[in-house]
């Protein structure tokens, strides 16, 4: 299934490869990446906040958002370390223990991994 989420004609607008929900209400997101980009950070950041928009309608409480995973598959290694899977959530710097329990991961596939295993572990 494919989404495409604009708000505005000026603002950039993204269209998802893959958008589902569960049970538990939680988003997924997830995204072919073939092109070797250099700004894949960024581009989570900006698609975590697009779903995060569809989802929040005008008066409704935070504690609503429901948890977001943006999901990248990526041909290529994209942080260099051969690994099959990079998993990124918000954690405070001063104390890697205090996570910020925003709701949001992101998680990078590597089809070309060597370290670690595939499915060890549900996200």
């Amino acid at each position: 299934m494919c989404n495409s989420i604009m708000y505005h004609p000026e603002y950039k607008g993204v269209r998802l490869d893959v958008y589902a929900e569960d049970e538990q209400h939680t988003h997924y997101d997830v995204e072919m990446q073939v092109a070797r980009e250099r700004e894949l950070g960024r581009r989570s950041r900006y698609y975590h906040s697009q779903i995060d928009m569809e989802m929040m309608l005008s008066g409704k409480d935070y504690a609503e958002l429901s948890n977001v995973y943006v999901i990248f598959i990526c041909d290529f290694d994209p942080f260099g370390e051969k690994k099959y899977r990079y998993t990124f959530q918000n954690l405070c710097l001063e104390n890697r223990e205090l996570h910020l329990k925003d709701g949001g991961t992101t998680v990078f596939l590597n089809t070309r991994g060597k370290i670690g295993r595939m499915c060890r572990r549900r996200w």
